[in-house]
């Protein structure tokens, strides 16, 4: 049953990830979020895969999960979560002059996972091992789901 509930737990995780991650091969969803907007030390803001078009899915996921699910309250902060923590490990990456697309192992693809964690601790939920079962699992699972979304053509980088 255990892992009934991490599957519970992560799938809009999971899902607003694929959709997001999924969008780069449209060229239309290609409008960055941050308009080529520096930051103050002269680096972009934000990475270049950080688009509207991801917003806007994140956006609609959100409301599409918790309008199907109105009785769980944190679908709609799970699956906005996705975007969100991929833009603040974007700002991150591009302050730290990490080069952009690169696969750092226990952060890049499970940014949202971080992100939502804490919120979830933030709110008082304490089922840490939910949230290590789920990002374990994503960490793991990340290079071969990755690898077989660009085989598919639905990425553009491998990993």
């Amino acid at each position: 049953m255990y892992l009934l509930d991490i599957l519970y737990f992560a799938w809009p995780l999971w899902v607003s990830n694929i959709l997001l991650n999924s969008l780069g091969v449209y060229k239309f969803w290609d409008q960055r979020l941050d308009f080529n907007i520096q930051f103050f030390d002269g680096k972009e803001l934000l990475g270049r895969s950080t688009t509207l078009g991801g917003l806007v899915v994140s956006i609609l996921f959100a409301c599409f999960a918790f309008y199907f699910f109105p009785e769980h309250h944190l679908l709609f902060i799970k699956a906005l979560s996705g975007f969100c923590g991929h833009i603040l490990f974007s700002f991150i990456k591009r302050r730290l002059d990490i080069k952009p697309g690169s696969y750092i192992l226990g952060i890049s693809h499970v940014d949202y996972i971080i992100l939502f964690s804490l919120i979830y601790l933030a709110l008082g939920n304490t089922d840490y091992g939910i949230l290590i079962s789920t990002y374990i699992i994503t960490v793991i699972a990340t290079p071969f789901v990755t690898k077989l979304f660009f085989r598919l053509g639905l990425r553009q980088h491998r990993l």
